[in-house]
């Protein structure tokens, strides 16, 4: 028998992608449940990208015995996963939405919609095979909408593009015709899908054409994947350095690590490459393979990585071990004129990672010596360190 109470609120959950005021409007309605404002309250969390209060909303629907909750709880937590980098979780979570909503009654919609996410998942970790499984089962579903058939296009097209198929550019036009129907965030998916298009294809203006279109979109300019892109890119087509600052990708510290793992090889700092290696090896062990073998699709993070690899060796630098710290960090940045972030000075220096908040004192101080001691001035731009003469000691 169907519960039209619960088809309502299935209907709720579909309306938050395209209609967040309409959302946030519901939640004064005296008629919903407390169970159904949390639910609610989770997803608007979960578009302002605020993980905490989410995983407070989490805690909060986990206790109702009720499953059809319980498996909009897992939906819930399977994109938050995602959206952290965290696929493998993710993909967990998305199993255990399944499992809740095939004993219970939901509507279509809500499984494609979870379907969908659980395609995206598999493609973030570049599962080929399950995204094959994933893709076949949301092409049984008969589209009722708009919205549906394009959140198929988008599949269909990631998939063309992720095994080389012939069809993306078809699939890519046959999007690019009912574009003007889709929400910004199924917009930016299919631009992400299609900037991977093109730099597998070493299309560079078609690149940042479409980085362009991206930039457009709401608040896609300072968010996480656009400062990836955007850097890859120049590094890339136009030989810009790669950088990263610590407090950067907070959200997602898969794109960290694998800017970390490209600026250490960038700056000769094998030590420093081969951590970054192993973190992002232990999330994603299906695509990080021995040291700098990388089993994964075509894409920008894929060819800097090729690029950077051809050039990794020993360091451009020389560092005499007879000299106190102080004095190495001299030579390497006035007498050597060498441009070095944090983590790889640390490492010339005392010949470790830097990992501890007692690392990080360590290295402030020496800093602060340095700068008492020597007429030149220590530089900081773009997580690089540098000096320059000081003209007004100098004088």
């Amino acid at each position: 028998m169907i519960n039209r109470r619960l088809r309502l609120f299935d209907k709720l959950i579909l309306k938050i992608s395209d209609d967040v005021e309409y959302i946030k409007r519901n939640l004064r309605n005296d008629k919903l449940t407390n169970i159904e404002k949390n639910v609610l309250k989770g997803w608007l969390e979960l578009r302002k990208s605020r993980y905490d209060e989410v995983l407070v909303y989490l805690e909060k629907i986990r206790l109702t015995p009720i499953k059809y909750f319980q498996g909009h709880g897992y939906l819930l937590l399977g994109i938050l996963e995602n959206n952290k980098g965290n696929f493998v979780y993710s993909i967990k979570a998305f199993e255990k939405a399944i499992d809740f909503f095939n004993s219970c009654d939901v509507s279509d919609e809500v499984l494609f919609y979870l379907d969908y996410n659980q395609y995206i998942a598999v493609s973030n970790l570049q599962d080929k095979q399950r995204m094959k499984k994933v893709l076949e089962k949301i092409l049984k579903y008969n589209n009722t909408s708009i919205k549906q058939n394009l959140y198929t296009l988008q599949c269909q097209f990631n998939y063309d593009v992720a095994i080389s198929n012939d069809r993306a550019e078809e699939s890519r036009l046959l999007f690019r015709k009912q574009m003007i129907h889709a929400s910004d965030s199924l917009i930016a998916s299919f631009l992400i899908t299609e900037f991977r298009y093109y730099a597998a294809t070493n299309n560079e203006d078609m690149c940042y054409d479409t980085l362009a279109e991206l930039k457009k979109i709401r608040n896609f300019s300072i968010s996480d994947n656009y400062k990836f892109m955007k850097r890859l890119l120049d590094f890339i087509f136009k030989a810009k350095n790669i950088y990263v600052y610590d407090y950067e990708f907070n959200l997602n510290k898969l794109l960290y690590w694998q800017l970390k793992l490209l600026q250490s090889l960038e700056e000769k700092e094998d030590m420093l490459a081969k951590k970054y290696w192993s973190y992002l090896k232990e999330k994603c062990p299906n695509l990080y393979g021995d040291f700098l073998e990388f089993k994964g699709i075509k894409s920008v993070f894929s060819i800097a990585l090729k690029k950077l690899a051809r050039q990794s060796g020993k360091s451009s630098f020389f560092v005499n071990d007879s000299l106190s710290p102080l004095e190495k960090l001299f030579s390497l940045l006035v007498v050597q004129k060498q441009v070095l972030n944090k983590e790889g000075i640390f490492n010339a220096l005392w010949n470790k990672p830097l990992e501890t908040a007692q690392d990080e004192v360590k290295i402030k101080n020496l800093f602060a010596r340095f700068r008492k001691k020597y007429p030149q001035k220590l530089v900081y731009r773009r997580g690089q360190y540098s000096v320059e003469n000081d003209v007004s000691s100098a004088s």
